[in-house]
This record gives C-alpha cells, structure tokens and sequence, in this order.
C-alpha cells in the first residue's frame, strides 16, 4: 500500500481487509477510499448506509480496480450517512481498502 496521506479533519479505517466491515456507526460523511488488489484479480468496492450489513442504501456505486492497475480509489465524494458506513470487498481475499471518512 502507498503511504497514507493524512487529510486533516478526516479520520483513516486503517487497512480493511476481510470481505465486509463496519468502517463508522452512526452519522458521518465519506470522503473517499483507496483500494489495492493482489495483482491477479479485480476488486469490487461498494460503500453503504448501514451499520451491520444487513440492509441500507449505497453511497456510491461499485467502484472497481483491475487487477493491472493495482491500486485505485475515489477521493473527494462527500457523501453524508446516517446510519454507518459499510464497506463490501469482493475480489481474490487479499485486497485491502483504506476508506477516509469523519
């Protein structure tokens, strides 16, 4: 992974790397998210309004990055949630995603 930049006001998950994970409870906004594949397989990000998984509206549609590319995001969404922000991984099971949000 790149070395993180820190955007001041913004808070960092750290690197996610199982399947699905509860990125923030509650209210927040999502700024972006940074994505890194294994080299070999793409990797599928989708970002929800939701705390558990279970349900909850997407903020953002499936963001995808070729396995070639390596690594990949969006920054500068600004994307209000109410509920939680979920993160969705699908790829070979050695991806990581960092997602920034506060």
């Amino acid at each position: 992974m790149p070395q993180q930049v820190k955007i001041q006001g913004w808070h960092s998950s750290g690197e996610k790397s199982a399947a699905t994970q509860s990125i923030k409870t509650g209210a927040g906004v999502l700024h972006g998210i940074m994505i890194e594949t294994d080299g070999a397989q793409d990797v599928t990000a989708q970002l929800s309004d939701d705390a558990d998984g279970t349900s909850g509206t997407k903020l953002t549609t499936a963001i995808v990055v070729p396995a070639t590319d390596r690594y990949g995001g969006v920054f500068g969404m600004n994307v209000a949630f109410s509920t939680g922000c979920y993160l969705t991984l699908s790829g070979s099971g050695t991806e990581v995603a960092i997602v920034y949000y506060r």
